[in-house]
């Protein structure tokens, strides 16, 4: 029984990366690379903080929210280049991506105050 489910788990898996593979474009790919990144670096953030302590708890939220606002942003950025139907232009769409980063990013510095 488990190991129908493992070896339908890892077909099912393997079916999912060559399709990723062969229909998804670089840009796309590129950008869920980043998304996977600030994920990644918030993980980080969060153990450092449980190992080494919260001293400035202010720099620990403001990098932390940081790092999950960008990846949040990244993933919205990914819904609009790819969603075709909307009618936007992918260069509208880094733009705007750019601009709520830059008024995160603000946000976050100020709050390190």
């Amino acid at each position: 029984m488990a190991s129908s489910v493992i070896s339908s788990l890892v077909e099912s898996f393997g079916i999912l990366k060559e399709k990723y593979t062969k229909e998804t474009k670089k840009r796309t790919k590129l950008v869920d690379l980043f998304i996977g990144f600030n994920l990644v670096l918030a993980t980080i953030q969060y153990i450092y903080m449980k190992v080494a302590g919260s001293f400035p708890f202010n720099a620990f939220l403001s990098a932390f929210f940081c790092s999950i606002g960008t990846a949040v942003l990244t993933v919205c950025l990914r819904m609009q280049v790819e969603n075709k139907s909307a009618g936007k232009s992918e260069e509208k769409a880094y733009v705007e991506y750019m601009f709520c980063c830059l008024i995160l990013y603000l946000v976050s510095f100020n709050y390190l105050g």
